[in-house]
């Protein structure tokens, strides 16, 4: 009889475990797979944060493999512990949808949250070859879902030990003044992405943020593979750009990261976020746009190794507000291929508006740089660039400076 008691709860999928802090008993959900792609495993699973989201646990064992044909939505989850041993596979023909509801997971407005594998078997498919190979005017660039996007003054957010391949377009899209954000050993992949076409450099991101505070990302490898410049092309590189900080930003500790065959590095990328003035209106729901004035600050890159484009810098200065970049370090950098480091304001990512740029170009001085360092850089890095590098004429504020470059190169 208590076997039988044991298994009808197993079927409803909840149960209580008693808290080894304070003794209290803390619900635990395991929602299980239809087992089949065509139904929908996400009503399971938001049912289960829905039940066990307060101060509870969802499990998600290592078994199954869930259909995620809906958002899954973390609004309920108050120090909720999500831990997915199993495998999510996203649904490959709902973009229209997707892009309707702006991310994959939401989560708004949560306090404590904790969406990780315990085991690191964790995986998840984005399934997005497709979506890669849409006809570019199907979705205009930068619009398309976020795979998990953090919003609406959330904090203590914890994703970590997973991994995750082929989302459409941005992995973690972080904004809202969300603060005490955690990523960690992640591994993040996409293969057969568009490759090389000037509007798509820029369309895959690891970590993209604005109007955030106190994030850490740690332990995370990315690897950005493209196709070639045409359908069905060779394999290549020069995609996507591993993380990225837009206006808003303050706090940022980045550690221990790979970031391999992407176009872009970590880098300060103001107005590269499709919530900037330039993309005000994108067509993709519940993202707020980022703020005007707060510029981006106190930001420390360590331990970084990349193979790629760029791997370090700043781009896309285009609101020509009056912003300061300001404490911002890469201490620790090991370039195996590709520049060391950008400094372009200006830059487009569809290289179209060249009216734009050309007023950029005259209006660029407006932008303060304060304590920008690049620090202890070694690998194919080429000379150590000189006085004055990434400044604009009449200038105000552009205090840059490089130490510390060890050259295999010069």
């Amino acid at each position: 009889m208590h076997w039988l008691t044991i298994s009808f709860a197993l079927a409803f999928g909840l149960l209580t475990a008693a808290s080894p802090a304070t003794g209290t008993k803390r619900a635990i959900c395991t929602p299980f797979a239809e087992g089949w792609e065509m139904i929908d495993d996400s009503i399971a699973i938001n049912k289960a944060i829905v039940d066990c989201g307060n101060g509870g646990t969802i499990v998600l064992p290592a078994d199954q493999i869930y259909s995620i044909r809906s958002q899954l939505d973390f609004t309920p989850c108050k120090n909720c512990d999500f831990q997915l041993e199993g495998q999510f596979l996203i649904s490959r023909d709902e973009w229209t949808y997707w892009n309707s509801v702006g991310s994959i997971i939401k989560v708004a407005g949560v306090n404590g949250a904790k969406i990780r594998s315990l085991t690191g078997k964790g995986f998840i498919d984005g399934n997005a070859i497709d979506y890669y190979y849409r006809e570019r005017w199907q979705f205009i660039a930068p619009a398309g879902p976020h795979f998990l996007h953090v919003t609406n003054g959330s904090s203590n957010i914890l994703v970590d030990n997973l991994t995750i391949k082929n989302v459409p377009m941005r992995f973690f899209r972080a904004d809202g003044n969300s603060t005490k954000l955690t990523y960690s050993r992640l591994s993040l992949s996409v293969i057969e992405q568009w490759g090389g076409a000037p509007s798509s450099e820029s369309e895959t991101f690891g970590f993209e943020m604005g109007d955030v505070s106190n994030v850490v990302i740690d332990t995370v490898s990315m690897n950005f593979l493209a196709r070639g410049p045409k359908r069905g092309g060779p394999p290549g590189g020069g995609i996507g750009v591993c993380a990225a900080f837009d206006k808003g930003t303050n706090g940022v500790t980045v550690k221990n990261i790979l970031c391999q065959k992407s176009w872009g590095g970590v880098g300060v990328m103001v107005g590269t976020s499709s919530q900037s003035a330039l993309y005000e209106n994108d067509g993709r729901p519940n993202t707020p746009q980022v703020s005007n004035g707060r510029g981006v600050s106190n930001i420390h890159v360590s331990n970084l190794t990349f193979d790629g484009g760029w791997a370090t810098g700043y781009m896309n200065m285009l609101e020509l507000e009056p912003e300061r970049i300001s404490n911002i370090t890469w201490d620790g950098v090991t370039v195996l291929g590709g520049d060391a480091a950008v400094g372009d304001r200006c830059y487009l990512r569809c290289h179209c508006q060249t009216g734009h740029y050309a007023q950029c170009a005259k209006s660029d001085w407006k932008v303060a740089f304060e304590n920008i360092r690049f620090e202890n850089f070694k690998g194919a890095i080429g000379s150590r660039p000189g006085a004055g590098w990434g400044c604009a004429t009449n200038q105000t504020l552009c205090d840059i400076q490089f130490n510390g470059w060890t050259s295999n190169t010069t």
